[in-house]
């Protein structure tokens, strides 16, 4: 009980509290006189108050009491030079060797005797209304006392540390610095005055000197965990990344549930792409401080770069509700909301960002973008000249803005902006790409060229092959092509063009993806699968009919399409389409398997479906496309318009598409109506659209891509 009770005096102490200290160690010398701890930290107090007499009389009765402690002999013979009784002091320092003790360190105590002075402190009920203001965070009166009490006692350190928490607490950190710096040089040994001496360090930029700080933190107190807490954040704003890491597990080690340590050990591992580890640390972080809105914003960052959605925006919400006022967490809810297809809530969180922070440039550019896809384009671009008015360097956002100009078919002013994006990042691939692909839509192919080249993407390659067949530059694109074939990446977009360019000018297909796709379509039914004992046509439109939809995408005219992968938000239903569909795909490549061509041979053994909704209605059809990402694709009609003699509604099969020049009219074409349950497969290189109808009906598919993983 003593020993508890003793902490509660040194805890006291070390906060200043000088008042409770002195009664907690004189309740111990009630029951025991003698006790060595409580009579030394008691000489102590009285020394700070120049009771010279008292604390000789304190500190003999510890070094009595205990003589195996070092600092009781420091201090009895600090007290005795201070008291002038230089000839006592000699004696016990001589003493004080004998028994093995630091001789430098008794040496450099008898030294001050030569030039000693008197150390006056504060009185006490001055330092307990010093105290009282700091705690009650009536700064101002704390700072005009503090700064008297270092006038008039200026070897007193309490008051030099009181004064420097002041300036740092009302964000003078320089003023800290100089303070913290005189609360070090007053007690050299004092951990916390070399911590808070870091700190006003690091907050006023520097960070060198800030780090040489911690260490000595870390040198003084090697086993508290706050040290290398504070060294890590040091470091890592430094660049130090390795140091950092290796500090913030240091302090995990020293404290298993430091929150703080595991959130900033998950920041550079999140910084770093490791997703996984980033996960651990920051639920290490959540595990130690449940109420950590910091630790799960960036734990629903990391949920959703994982590809986790559902699970990031359930993240997100939780610390939207533990700190409803960050503009981050709401400005990153969004972006989950997004690409979970919520696009009106994704709007609404992006707008509360910005309610919360006017300036936040980058929720203006994703809701710009965002209102780009619900087909607002004058909103769009509004919020997209906002963020080039906050960021006017910010190559990102003019070349936001040139998309909204292409969008709204302002192509001149879409140019300048592409221009002005490419001017500040000369880099900038997809700003070559968009640009090049306007001057392809201007006819000056030799421009588009240049940019389609200086982007050598794979998209931009296939497009730069288009430019020379569109200039009939047949050589040229001949020997591109025969170069491109050899590389070992598939580039579905280029086999489209060259399968195309074969059939015109009658030459090989030197593109071995899958030269006649025509060959390659597969039809069936749900019908001829295992199928569930309820109507799954039924249960996928009313699926369909609580799904976001959005209105018109870059190929749906009249008609909605959404959201980004049906498959990722699984049910029972959509478990029973995905065996559907995988059924018929099997059926396919058991069909195809003996074709020579990369198309079949490289078939993706790890793979994913990616679909979504169609829904057209009067005057909808897709226009002619490919589906670059994908290997296999595939429709499921989930409902049909009524059949007729036209081919309203129905599919059509080409080889043309891209707006390729025509030199032979006989092409190819296969044109099939379906009916509700049908199931079309086909290879992703192959061109599709969808006659438009003029029926007051509905056409309603599910689209998807077999994707490589």
């Amino acid at each position: 009980m003593t020993d508890q009770t003793l902490q509660r005096g040194v805890a006291a102490h070390n906060v200043g509290d000088i008042k409770e200290a002195e009664r907690i160690y004189r309740c111990i010398l009630q029951s025991s006189p003698n006790h060595p701890d409580a009579n030394h930290n008691l000489g102590l107090i009285a020394a700070s108050g120049n009771q010279a007499e008292s604390a000789l009389r304190l500190f003999k009765v510890a070094l009595e009491a205990n003589p195996s402690i070092e600092q009781f002999w420091v201090s009895y013979i600090d007290a005795l030079v201070k008291s002038n009784q230089l000839k006592e002091a000699k004696r016990v320092a001589k003493k004080a060797k004998k028994k093995g003790f630091d001789a430098n360190k008794l040496d450099v105590l008898l030294a001050q005797s030569k030039n000693i002075a008197v150390v006056r402190s504060p009185s006490q009920d001055q330092l307990t209304i010093l105290l009282e203001n700091f705690q009650s965070a009536r700064y101002e009166e704390a700072e005009k006392l503090a700064g008297s009490l270092t006038q008039e006692f200026p070897m007193h350190q309490f008051s030099w540390k009181v004064l420097g928490a002041v300036f740092s607490l009302t964000g003078r950190h320089l003023e800290a610095v100089s303070a913290n710096r005189q609360s070090v040089m007053l007690s050299p040994k004092d951990a916390e005055a070399h911590s808070n001496l870091g700190n006003s360090l690091k907050a006023s930029g520097q960070l060198s000197d800030a780090a040489v700080s911690y260490r000595e933190v870390i040198k003084l107190k090697p086993e508290v965990a706050t040290g290398y807490l504070n060294l890590g954040i040091t470091v890592k704003l430094s660049g130090q990344l390795e140091e950092a890491k290796s500090l913030f597990r240091q302090a995990i080690k020293l404290k298993p549930n430091y929150a703080q340590a595991h959130y900033n050990l998950g920041n550079i591992l999140l910084n770093a792409k490791r997703l996984e580890e980033a996960e651990v640390a920051f639920r290490g972080a959540i595990s130690s401080d449940p109420g950590y809105a910091n630790a799960y914003n960036n734990l629903g960052t990391v949920l959703h770069d994982l590809g986790r959605v559902n699970e990031a925006e359930s993240c997100l919400k939780k610390a939207m509700l533990l700190n409803p006022t960050s503009d981050e967490i709401h400005y990153n809810l969004g972006n989950v909301l997004r690409d979970a297809g919520k696009s009106k809530e994704a709007e609404a969180s992006y707008h509360r960002a910005l309610d919360l922070n006017p300036a936040y440039s980058r929720a203006y550019n994703n809701l710009g973008n965002l209102l780009i896809d619900f087909g607002r384009l004058p909103e769009a671009e509004a919020n997209l000249r906002k963020v080039i008015e906050l960021e006017p360097d910010s190559a990102v956002a003019h070349f936001n803005l040139g998309e909204i100009f292409r969008s709204m078919d302002r192509i001149e002013e879409a140019e300048v902006s592409l221009k002005q994006a490419i001017s500040l990042m000369p880099s900038y691939i997809d700003a070559h790409t968009n640009l090049a692909s306007i001057l392809k839509k201007l006819e000056r192919f030799e421009e588009a060229i240049c940019h389609f080249d200086l982007a050598d993407d794979p998209d931009s390659q296939a497009q730069s092959l288009e430019c020379l067949y569109r200039l009939q530059r047949y050589e040229d694109f001949d020997d591109r092509l025969v170069k491109i074939s050899k590389l070992p990446n598939t580039n579905l977009r280029i086999a489209a063009v060259s399968a195309f360019s074969a059939h015109q000018r009658g030459t090989l297909d030197p593109y071995n993806f899958c030269k006649n796709p025509l060959d390659f379509i597969f039809r069936s039914n749900i019908s001829d699968y295992q199928c569930p004992a309820y109507n799954v046509i039924e249960m996928a439109l009313a699926k369909s009919e609580k799904s976001q939809l959005e209105w018109e995408s870059r190929t749906t005219k009249f008609g909605f399409q959404g959201p980004n992968n049906v498959f990722e938000n699984p049910s029972e239903t959509i478990d029973d389409l995905e065996s559907i569909i995988r059924q018929a795909i099997g059926v396919y490549l058991n069909k195809f398997i003996n074709e020579s061509n990369t198309f079949i041979s490289d078939w993706p053994r790890d793979n994913k479906l990616s679909g979504w909704y169609n829904r057209l209605i009067k005057n909808g059809h897709h226009t002619s496309h490919i589906h670059s990402r994908g290997w296999l694709s595939g429709v499921m009609y989930l409902k049909t318009i009524a059949p007729s003699e036209s081919n309203e509604g129905a599919i059509e099969f080409s080889l043309h598409g891209y707006d390729l020049p025509i030199s032979n009219n006989d092409y190819p074409e296969i044109i099939y109506k379906p009916r509700a349950g049908d199931i079309v497969l086909f290879p992703s290189s192959l061109f599709h659209r969808t006659i438009p109808f003029t029926s007051d009906s509905e056409r309603i598919t599910i689209a998807f891509d077999l994707v490589k993983i």
